[in-house]
C-alpha cells in the first residue's frame, strides 16, 4: 500500500483537479463511471464499499455516484487516481469533502484476522462526516460531486495518442446539479 501526506483545509479551493485516462475536450462533461473503481470494487462484492454505503448519510452523494476530486492535482495519483491527463474542472452541484485516510485504514483492518466492526464503523462515519483524519500526516482530502465540467488541461503525463476517447455527453439536470 502506498504511504502518502496530505492535509485537510477548512477553506473551499480555488481549484478542483481530475485525473483520467481518458481525453476531454474543455467544457466537457465528467459523469460517475459505471466500469469505475467503486463499481469494480461493488461487482467483486467489496465488504468496504459495502460497509461505507451502508453508513452514508442520506444526504451525502453516494462513492458510487460520484465524480472524485482533488484539490491538490500532486494527490491525484498517492489517492489512487489516473494521472495520464489531469484537468482543472468545475464540480456540477455540491462537492463534499471526506478523508480518504479514513477509507484507507478501514481497508488495511478489513485485512486483519479478525477485524474490529466498531472500529471500521468509526472510519466510514469519520469519512462521511468529513473529519480530518487524527494522523496529520496521513490526511488526504478527496471530494465528491455528482458530476463536473472540464475547465481545462491542466498536466499531461502521457501522449495525446494514448488517451481513450470520450463522446460528449450532457450532464444531467435536476436537484442534485
Amino acid at each position: 500500500m502506498k504511504s502518502f501526506a496530505c492535509r485537510l483545509s477548512t477553506t473551499s479551493p480555488t481549484a478542483l483537479y481530475h485525473g483520467s485516462h481518458k481525453h476531454f475536450v474543455n467544457g466537457a462533461p465528467l459523469l460517475p463511471q459505471p466500469d469505475g473503481y467503486v463499481a469494480m470494487e461493488q461487482q467483486r462484492g467489496s465488504k468496504l464499499e459495502e460497509l461505507f454505503e451502508q453508513r452514508r448519510p442520506a444526504n451525502m452523494i453516494s462513492r458510487a455516484k460520484s465524480v472524485f476530486l482533488s484539490a491538490d492535482p500532486d494527490l491525484i495519483d498517492s489517492s489512487g487516481g489516473c494521472i495520464d491527463a489531469i484537468y482543472e474542472v468545475e464540480p456540477k452541484g455540491k462537492a463534499e469533502l471526506s478523508d480518504l485516510a479514513w477509507y484507507t485504514q478501514a481497508q488495511i483492518e478489513l485485512e486483519a484476522t479478525s477485524p474490529d466492526l466498531r472500529f471500521l464503523t468509526r472510519c466510514a462515519d469519520s469519512y462521511w462526516a468529513g473529519e480530518p483524519f487524527h494522523d496529520v500526516s496521513s490526511q488526504c482530502p478527496e471530494y465528491r460531486a455528482p458530476a463536473a465540467t472540464v475547465v481545462s488541461l491542466f498536466e499531461i503525463n502521457a501522449d495525446l495518442d494514448e488517451l481513450d476517447p470520450v463522446e460528449m455527453v450532457m450532464i444531467p439536470e435536476g436537484p442534485e446539479f
